[in-house]
């Protein structure tokens, strides 16, 4: 039995796009809701791994993405604070891409629109509960106020504090996230270089359009106690090599700022609707594990749906979670170690030394961090 009725998808972002262009393609009939009724900045980055690109391409979109002003990334710097650097081939099956995060999420929610999904901006889902036959989702919206929607469906990419599961934080300590845009940055675009030193890591990606998003991942015992701007600096001054790079470039947009992020080692438990990208699992930003995730949401939930059959939400949402542990869990334990190591003084400069004169070690861990997913699903040539 074919599943039928409407499916709702909870945000906007490359996760709920890539859910709703593969439903589409399926012949579901899709509504995604996203809260924001226009674009506010992202704390991300802009980097799209050769998974993403899989992805892009078994989605039918590759081209639309290219066309929308996308360079191509064929290395990674990777350095140490003392100078030490290696680079690494990353462009190998079918290439990486650079893209501003505003233009790949405009460029994707237009593609959801153009297959026939509805997209309500300025609508958000504030609670959803099972009222067999049906999931019902309460929704608010800023021109039709308060309702209720009854689906067979739904989809969570609503970020890495969901709705759909708890979510444990540390009080004050942990991870944070940090970004802003720079012009002037001395690089080619796709030139992607990664800066690594105790305590965290600034990755810098420049694009076509002539802007770079520095990006980076710091950790705080006890939060952040000073201005972004002076955090920014202090990474300055931990690495030479970001020293050189940004000496001349000018910033050209506030800091934004996210944390602490609710890193876990698993796959989140909730019971209930399927969970996509970050709210299914935060995913290290280490080479664009994120973004690779989060739109291979479309091509797994395809997958799940040729094996599982589309008559059964439960089989559906079973076979769903069956596939992503199978496709990221080693990913999400070998992130932890990483973080684990980033965030103690004492390995940091031993392991920072070995891993920049150690391409061949670096290579051999890449696709552990954002390898191509184990069973591809198959899709249209983009």
């Amino acid at each position: 039995m074919r599943l039928t009725g409407a499916v709702l998808i909870v945000g906007g972002g490359p996760a709920g796009a890539s859910a709703a262009l593969a439903l589409r393609a399926d012949g579901f009939d899709v509504a995604l809701l996203e809260q924001r009724s226009h674009w506010t900045g992202r704390v991300c980055g802009a980097f799209m791994s050769p998974e993403a690109v899989h992805n892009l391409t078994a989605l039918g979109i590759l081209g639309a993405i290219r066309d929308a002003g996308a360079a191509a990334v064929d290395t990674a710097v990777v350095t140490a604070p003392s100078g030490c650097s290696v680079t690494l081939p990353v462009g190998q099956g079918g290439g990486a891409l650079a893209l501003p995060r505003h233009a790949l999420e405009d460029t994707l929610l237009e593609l959801v629109r153009r297959s026939g999904a509805t997209v309500e901006m300025g609508t958000r889902a504030v609670a959803v509960r099972w009222e067999d036959p049906d999931w019902a989702v309460d929704v608010r919206s800023e021109q039709a106020g308060h309702g209720v929607r009854r689906v067979p469906l739904v989809v969570l990419a609503d970020g890495r504090f969901t709705m759909g599961a708890a979510v444990k934080l540390r009080p004050f300590g942990g991870w944070f996230g940090w970004n802003a845009s720079f012009r002037g940055v001395p690089r080619k675009p796709g030139e992607l270089s990664l800066h690594l030193f105790p305590g965290g890591y600034v990755g810098v990606l420049p694009f076509a359009d002539g802007t770079a998003n520095a990006c980076g991942l710091a950790w705080f015992r006890h939060g952040p106690r000073h201005p972004w701007q002076a955090v920014w600096e202090n990474a300055l001054d931990r690495s030479k090599p970001l020293r050189d790079l940004m000496y001349a470039a000018e910033r050209i947009d506030e800091w934004r700022s996210i944390g602490p992020l609710p890193y876990l080692g698993s796959m989140r438990r909730g019971g209930g609707p399927i969970l996509a990208g970050d709210a299914a699992g935060v995913g290290d930003p280490f080479m664009g594990e994120g973004i690779g995730r989060a739109l291979g949401t479309g091509p797994l939930l395809a997958h799940c749906l040729a094996t599982a059959g589309a008559g059964d939400v439960r089989a559906i949402r079973r076979a769903y979670e069956r596939e992503w542990r199978a496709r990221y869990a080693r990913r999400q334990f070998v992130g932890r170690q990483a973080r684990r190591i980033l965030g103690n003084p004492w390995l940091v400069p031993l392991g920072l030394w070995g891993l920049t004169r150690s391409g061949p070690l670096l290579q051999r861990l890449l696709p552990l961090l954002h390898g191509f997913p184990g069973r591809p699903a198959p899709g249209p040539a983009a």
